[in-house]
């Protein structure tokens, strides 16, 4: 406990409770130009409404609100992604990344392709949920106005979310989403409660204690997955004076590498690009009437076997993409090759490379099974009707909760070696 409230720990909580207060009270600042006794006098049930009930997740439960954060984040972890991957393979990008004094400009680019997804995802956003609820009183003015509150709240969860990362105890975004999924969870823990009782049937009680089982099967999984690492033994030279000569002697170490590369971003991703284009083709349809519009929102219908494929192709897909970003082989490679680190049996360079790429495809390849099988599990499970879980949910409470966990567990580590070296009087 002493360790908790000594030196900052203490404080860097009180701070992210007081930004997370600020993040719950803007969430029920409603839109502007919305119909006021819609959101008074009904509750919405995003789970009859799929293809909003993504988005909601990933706003942190705003769009359920009809806040003006109902966008979160995404569009600016789009634009993160997407400039990204211009990082690694357009030279002027590329070029700006290295540069410590094009940091800003950088940036700059980041927040500019943030603010064009803001308007196509606010467009598209505000017609969906007008069409599906008819809560908007549409006329050009005000529609405008309506877009400029959708897109003035991504901007203001983004200076959030950086002020919570600053603190130090956890990624901002990732947060503020772990706490819009587990705001839901009382609410949801009665409505299964109450099921039960008023039915009041042994095989649903038995039944429900088997989901539990599963679903702590499920956290013990991800836990394990996400926590593991693929070691590769390394030896890097140490400096002995024998006999007033230098000699390099090799030491054995290890590179640590995530199984899970990429982390919640494939999922994530991957569940918020097919709503997004569900909720377009919505749109589409509703204005033409072209039935081949229909027959690809039926094909796009959660469940479906050919949702189920699309799904886990773009889980491939940004999981190879982002893993490849966030590992680079090249710089790792170069990295190893200037500091004089080999690895046993491997020759520096183009074959570190090709040994190091390998090892990265495998686990690709591993994180994808596990990712999927998460989803499918959940799935299974919605089937049921006993219990309604996302995959993308349970991942994403997880893997943030481990996240909090470390950097907290390294913030105490931290106060501990300042607490002993003030002791000994060595803090300058």
């Amino acid at each position: 406990m002493y360790n908790f409230f000594s030196f900052n720990i203490g404080k860097k909580f009180i701070k992210i409770i007081l930004f997370l207060i600020l993040f719950r009270i803007g969430s029920f600042i409603p839109i502007y130009n919305i119909k006021m006794s819609f959101i008074v006098n009904k509750f919405i049930d995003f789970n009859d409404h799929p293809i909003l009930k993504i988005y909601n997740l990933f706003s942190g439960g705003s769009l359920v609100k009809f806040s003006i954060f109902s966008m979160g984040m995404m569009p600016y972890i789009s634009s993160t992604i997407l400039i990204q991957f211009l990082s690694n393979t357009v030279p002027y990008f590329i070029k700006l990344k290295n540069d410590f004094n094009s940091k800003n400009i950088y940036n700059l680019y980041i927040y500019i392709f943030t603010f064009i997804i803001s308007i196509i995802n606010s467009f598209i956003t505000l017609l969906s949920i007008n069409r599906i609820f008819n809560i908007i009183d549409i006329n050009i003015i005000s529609f405008i106005f309506s877009m400029i509150s959708l897109i003035s709240g991504t901007f203001i969860l983004i200076w959030l979310s950086n002020k919570i990362t600053d603190i130090g105890i956890g990624n901002g975004g990732s947060i503020m989403v772990f706490i819009g999924i587990i705001n839901n969870l009382p609410t949801y823990v009665t409505k299964i409660i109450k099921k039960i009782f008023n039915n009041s049937i042994k095989f649903e009680i038995i039944l429900l204690i088997l989901i539990l089982i599963i679903l702590y099967i499920l956290i013990y999984a991800i836990t394990f997955i996400e926590c593991s690492q693929r070691k590769i033994i390394i030896n890097y030279p140490k400096q002995y004076i024998f006999n007033k000569n230098f000699t390099n002697i090799f030491s054995p170490s290890y590179l640590p590498i995530k199984i899970n590369i990429s982390g919640i971003m494939p999922i994530s991703f991957s569940s918020t690009l097919i709503t997004f284009f569900r909720m377009l083709i919505y749109n589409i349809y509703i204005y033409t009437k072209f039935n081949i519009f229909n027959l690809i929102l039926l094909f796009l219908k959660s469940g479906t076997l050919s949702y189920i494929i699309i799904y886990a192709i773009l889980i491939f897909i940004f999981n190879y993409a982002y893993s490849f970003i966030s590992f680079n082989i090249s710089n790792t490679s170069n990295n190893l090759k200037k500091s004089g680190i080999l690895i046993p049996g491997i020759r520096p360079g183009i074959n570190t490379e090709i040994y190091l790429s390998k090892i990265i495809n495998n686990l690709i390849f591993i994180s994808f099974l596990y990712i999927f099988f998460i989803y499918i599990i959940t799935e299974m499970l919605n089937k049921i009707n006993l219990i309604n879980v996302s995959g993308s949910s349970l991942l994403i409470v997880v893997v943030i909760s481990i996240e909090i966990i470390n950097q907290l567990q390294n913030n105490l580590i931290s106060n501990k070696y300042s607490l002993i070296l003030k002791k000994l009087n060595l803090d300058y």
